[in-house]
């Protein structure tokens, strides 16, 4: 009886394959404890403890409880002989469903290669990696122990028509999952799990967006345009507007990026030497992230200060001392922006999806006055408006790239190509000239 499990192991067997063993490398670590309570039948209980993980390698502990029949099992000797004979079975029959695994299963390697991005990245970058994992696991789970191997571009086809078609995804979403995708099959390709990617080629199959729509990309305000809406703003009662007025203007005149006038300090401003520095973001992903740094070397710059933009920052440093708000950040929360309850988050910096709200709201209100259509404004056009706002002043495409921060010609490139042909006859002699409305 000392070497004979007294239950009965089909039963074991049953009851241990409801475990995931998908994401194990090795066996499991198995634990049998006898508990102190008994059955309502008087039998011996023992609690089994299986030590597995989840898709990203955290402890995720499985429990099993069992009982020894009491008339089988009578001395404390027999209870520890009894657990340690259902611990080697337990051990023995995962150590067989470990060994039939296949270390390329599509989803577990998935996750990894995404969490290899960790540390590496910006958070901001991982968190869209894993917004498209999310998307890709959501399909490919349905298909139960999927591998790499499996995976062809016939595969990929049906996933690009699964992402367009049924979930109805934008161009740009379902080009950023293929990127993954492709991404993560090159590096089963480095690693020899797979000799060719099956996404090469596939990328052509994601459908474009239609003219009208691929068209918006590519409109900008003329310098004449921006003035009338930020006349418009800056004349406004709600003082909200005003503030993001602002802002835009540092937007079209810099071409900065929506997270790096979130970011901006003063002690980013040189009121002696007269210079603005670009050198911090605040952008949003999963969270609202702020950096130390910039996007990439290129993105940090150092920019003149014409003489509206030390306008605008000794006002708003004006309006700061007057309302007695200690803030470290040029554009932030202010008393009348928050309720009651938030009173915490006065002299804070904006939220970036705050603004997209906010700039929604004051295109529609800027229609209503003025009769004037620009919904289709985004503050990232306004980087776009300044590229080729210079374009046309004769700025060479190398002294655009530098001053907006891109990191290759090409993307300064694709965007002025687009500008409006009536903006050519707009010329001006310096930047400030440009930019100063009173001269």
């Amino acid at each position: 009886m000392n070497n004979v499990l007294t239950i009965n192991e089909k039963e074991i067997t049953s009851r241990l394959s409801a475990i995931n063993l998908i994401n194990e490398d090795e066996v499991p670590e198995v634990l049998v404890y006898p508990m102190k309570t008994k059955s309502s039948a008087g039998n011996i209980r023992v609690q089994v403890v299986i030590n597995c993980h989840d898709c990203i390698g955290k402890l995720d502990r499985q429990r099993l409880s069992f009982t020894f029949d009491k008339e089988l099992v009578r001395t404390n000797k027999e209870i520890n002989k009894q657990s340690e004979l259902l611990k080697n079975f337990i051990t023995y029959e995962l150590a067989k469903r470990v060994k039939e695994n296949t270390y390329n299963l599509f989803i577990p390697l998935l996750n990894e290669y995404v969490e290899s991005k960790r540390g590496n990245l910006r958070d901001t970058s991982v968190d869209g990696y894993e917004y498209s994992r999310d998307r890709i696991i959501n399909y490919f789970s349905k298909m139960e122990d999927i591998t790499v191997e499996q995976i062809s571009p016939k595969v990929i086809n049906e996933f690009i028509t699964y992402l367009q078609s049924q979930k109805g995804y934008s161009y740009r979403t379902v080009r950023s999952t293929h990127t993954l995708l492709y991404g993560f099959m090159k590096n089963c390709v480095v690693n020899e799990i797979i000799k060719i990617n099956p996404c090469e080629n596939t990328a052509s199959l994601i459908n474009r967006p239609k003219k009208n729509v691929e068209d918006n990309e590519f409109l900008f305000l003329s310098h004449s345009e921006f003035n009338s809406f930020f006349e418009w703003a800056e004349n406004h009662t709600n003082e909200t507007y005003v503030k993001i007025g602002m802002m835009i203007y540092f937007g079209i005149v810099y071409g900065l990026r929506k997270e790096e006038v979130l970011a901006l300090k003063w002690d980013c401003i040189d009121f002696e030497t007269k210079h603005v520095i670009i050198k911090r973001t605040r952008t949003k992903a999963k969270k609202v992230y702020d950096f130390e740094d910039v996007k990439n070397k290129s993105s940090y710059r150092v920019y003149p200060m014409t003489s509206e933009i030390e306008d605008i920052l000794n006002k708003i440093m004006s309006s700061t001392n007057s309302n007695n708000v200690d803030s470290e950040y040029v554009f932030y929360w202010d008393e009348n922006e928050v309720s009651e309850q938030n009173k915490k988050f006065i002299g804070c910096p904006y939220r970036p999806d705050y603004i997209n709200k906010i700039m929604k709201k004051m295109t529609r209100d800027y229609k209503k006055d003025c009769d004037i259509d620009i919904s289709w404004l985004t503050f990232h056009k306004l980087r776009h408006s300044c590229v080729s706002i210079l374009t046309l002043q004769g700025w060479s495409l190398e002294e655009i790239q530098k001053w907006v921060g891109h990191s290759d010609s090409e993307t300064t490139k694709r965007i002025y190509q687009h500008f409006k042909p009536h903006w050519a006859d707009c010329k001006v002699e310096s930047l400030d000239s440009l930019w100063n409305r009173y001269n």
